[in-house]
């Protein structure tokens, strides 16, 4: 089963650099599902300016 999900750029950046299951781990912790919320946090996103 495919499905699509829309991604922040850095959220693109890092399963470029660690890998799909990374990022599905990642946005688990989030509790991003497969329902597209227009609204949902970007998980990767820096945090402020530490990360």
């Amino acid at each position: 089963v495919l499905s699509m999900l829309p991604l922040y750029a850095e959220e693109m950046d890092y399963k470029l650099k660690k890998g799909s299951d990374a990022l599905l781990t990642q946005l688990d912790k989030y509790n991003i599902g497969e329902i597209i919320d227009v609204n949902r946090k970007n998980t990767c996103k820096k945090r402020f300016g530490l990360f």
